[in-house]
């Protein structure tokens, strides 16, 4: 099933990790489903080797289409952007990428 991925990996620090858990699961993955552009989403925590006190968080938005991306950005990454300094100010940091499903 072809199709793309929207990754964000966020590093969380563990003063907010459980306030950020529940502010993503609350409140923006449900802003991004409502927005009519995610397929389905995934959200998972990265494992790092002797990393027990690290909190890196992948948030997975599958998408069909490349100019959903655009879209994405315009809604939702930008509300990301401009929440989480407001919210978790200096302990959040995160990045985006965007892939393409091979099978």
């Amino acid at each position: 099933m072809p199709g793309f991925i929207i990754n964000t990996t966020f590093s969380v620090d563990k003063t907010v990790n459980q306030p950020w858990l529940k502010w993503i699961q609350k409140d923006f993955i449900p802003f991004v489903q409502n927005s009519g552009i995610c397929k389905s989403h995934l959200l998972s925590r990265v494992m790092l080797q002797g990393g027990e006190d690290d909190f890196t968080y992948s948030l997975q938005i599958r998408i069909t289409d490349p100019q959903q991306s655009l879209l994405y950005d315009s809604l939702c990454h930008s509300a990301l952007e401009k929440q989480l300094p407001e919210i978790f100010p200096n302990t959040v940091y995160y990045f985006k990428t965007v892939l393409k499903i091979i099978e």
